[in-house]
């Protein structure tokens, strides 16, 4: 029972995900390598990457019924000063800032405020942002951040999953690049504790993490300090060489010689929505950024910037033949490129082979146990009958059918069976309950007793035949020999 239970449970498992798998695009084409320097700037030209012209070539192929995809680069927030509530943020959670090198030197017996945050965790302006706000001229300071851009039908799609802090989605705006929407929780809470050997820090934000507060000596609370109708100046940066400027950047002496392009974009805040995940191709990375359409997102930045992924569905049913052309054609776009190409019918293909090879090998043993279960069910209760025919021969004289001293074993049986399922289910119960407590919201294996249920309901008609048999047979002696039985 247990084998059954948790083994149908893990087929389940797999096959729900890989109906769903990547949800529910045929191919996925994503970018691989990466030309950005450490996620602060972008590479000015380019030659492989799939921009809007080639989106349009792979849509008017005619297997294909939609093609969707998302644009992403790593930008700088211009600020006049950092607050709470972008240094909790530059500290851990979201938004990545290289501006402060850590420390932790103040006594965590102390309040956290604001006045004394910055004191408590770094112990001063790093030299990475240092040289980069000289080589690229920023005047204020800035913050780095993420920039995602995804087709209206991406929006569409996953529209219900966006949870609205504040303000509306006017998709004209984003398009015209007027606005954006701030991806951001309302407030995040930073948690920290140390004893004579670490310090313990974690960031967390809303109902999400509150849970973490017991388990720490202090915690600070900072609210997001932007709101819908803020402008705000966005700002991306460019360079053609970009490894001499990561070395420079993360050497320990001299500032970064190379030229870096800078391009400012002011925008209003139109909506703020609390962090998403769409599926794994659509989502924000770390928590925070900025998110607008594909066509917002090229106002927002210098170059034609290429897609980062582009999810495609084909029309109809897809089978070898289908998906063999449209690899095929894909492949024109991604073949040594920076991209890579997933067709999920091929994927989904191989697990289910691979799933169906656990099955059978998971069913082979069923089946083992099974037997071995039945044969001693059913010796057990043939040594029981023929311990027990001067008691059948009694009952025969009394009037007693085949089917009344049948119904006095199967009850018998059924007590042998109820007090094995639930030792078996109860097995199987607090297994479960123990993973649960022991992986939390990561544990997602689903409570799978059905098929387990049919072969218990299997073997107990085997068992029934048998003794069905059995009593039949010895039916057939006369009622003095079952009597004179010893």
């Amino acid at each position: 029972i247990c084998l059954s239970c948790f083994g149908f449970a893990l087929v389940s498992t797999d096959l729900s995900y890989y109906s769903n798998y990547s949800a529910g695009a045929d191919y996925i084409i994503q970018r691989y390598s990466y030309y950005d320097c450490d996620n602060l700037i972008e590479k000015g030209t380019r030659n492989d990457d799939i921009a809007e012209n080639e989106k349009l070539d792979i849509y008017a192929y005619p297997l294909f019924s939609s093609v969707s995809g998302g644009k992403s680069c790593d930008g700088m927030l211009n600020v006049e000063e950092y607050s709470s509530y972008l240094n909790v943020s530059a500290l851990y959670f979201g938004w990545n800032s290289i501006r402060y090198s850590e420390n932790y030197t103040a006594n965590s017996d102390d309040e956290l405020t604001d006045e004394n945050f910055t004191d408590f965790w770094f112990r001063g302006e790093s030299d990475e942002y240092r040289k980069l706000k000289k080589a690229a001229g920023f005047e204020n300071e800035f913050i780095n951040l993420q920039i995602k851009g995804y087709d209206e039908a991406v929006f569409e799609k996953y529209f219900d999953k966006l949870e609205i802090i504040d303000g509306d989605i006017d998709f004209e705006k984003l398009n015209s690049g007027e606005e954006v929407i701030l991806v951001a929780y309302d407030e995040i809470t930073l948690y920290y504790a140390s004893d004579d050997r670490f310090d313990y820090y974690a960031a967390g934000a809303d109902e999400d993490i509150g849970f973490l507060a017991s388990d720490y000596d202090l915690y600070y609370t900072a609210k997001l300090n932007y709101k819908v109708g803020d402008k705000i100046k966005l700002s991306t940066l460019y360079a053609d060489d970009l490894k001499e400027i990561s070395t420079a950047l993360y050497s320990e002496s001299g500032d970064i010689d190379s030229e870096i392009e800078r391009y400012d974009k002011e925008v209003t805040i139109g909506a703020i929505v609390k962090p998403f995940y769409f599926n794994s191709l659509f989502y924000s990375r770390c928590g925070c950024g900025i998110l607008t359409t594909v066509e917002g997102f090229d106002t927002l930045t210098k170059y034609d910037i290429f897609y980062d992924t582009l999810s495609i569905t084909i029309k109809g049913e897809n089978n070898d033949e289908t998906d063999t052309a449209a690899t095929n054609f894909l492949n024109t776009y991604t073949s040594g490129s920076s991209y890579h190409l997933t067709s999920n019918y091929a994927s989904r293909q191989d697990s289910i082979e691979e799933v169906m090879t656990f099955l059978i090998a998971m069913l082979s043993i069923i089946i083992l146990l099974f037997s071995i279960s039945a044969s001693i069910v059913t010796n057990a209760l043939t040594a029981k009958i023929r311990k027990s025919k001067r008691e059948i021969g009694t009952l025969r004289a009394v009037g007693a059918s085949v089917r009344e001293i049948t119904a006095a074993y199967i009850r018998q049986l059924l007590s042998m069976f109820g007090w094995g399922c639930a030792s078996g289910f109860g097995v199987y119960t607090l297994l479960q309950v123990i993973f649960k407590l022991i992986f939390k919201s990561e544990y997602t294996l689903p409570f799978e007793i059905w098929q387990a249920l049919l072969i218990v309901a299997l073997l107990f008609a085997v068992c029934s035949f048998n003794l069905y048999s059995k009593i039949k047979k010895e039916m057939k002696n006369s009622i003095v020999e079952n009597i004179r039985e010893l």
